[in-house]
């Protein structure tokens, strides 16, 4: 029989103001796949714009929350994201959020959660 998957979770940002980039460290007590929910918002400073927020883990881009704006300078909510990591190695790591494509201020707002998943044994 499978052994059950146990899981944490901890908030890394809660409706944490920009404007972006935000860093924050965050420790994964055992080894394990993560799952990382992201979501937050931003605005286009002209029409016709995809705003696109990428997502890093130690300094590597894992995922992005999009949206496309069709009007400029209105605060859009970016579609939230739930990113996959393999493996990862027990302790600190760091998460970032930064603007791809877009304009962030103090009126946006952005929130991360991290979920470690392990085996019981």
């Amino acid at each position: 029989m499978a052994a059950d998957p146990i899981y944490s979770a901890e908030p890394v940002f809660v409706n944490a103001s920009g404007p972006l980039p935000l860093n924050s460290q965050f420790y994964t007590p055992t080894n394990g796949m993560l799952l990382i929910y992201v979501s937050g918002s931003m605005f286009a400073p002209s029409p016709q714009t995809m705003l696109v927020m990428n997502i890093l883990m130690d300094g590597q881009q894992i995922g992005t929350c999009q949206v496309f704006a069709n009007n400029p300078n209105i605060h859009m909510a970016l579609v939230p994201a739930f990113i996959p990591v393999p493996q990862q190695q027990s302790g600190t790591h760091i998460l970032t959020l930064a603007a791809g494509n877009g304009v962030t201020d103090g009126n946006d707002c952005f929130n991360a959660t991290v979920f470690v998943f392990t085996q019981d044994q």
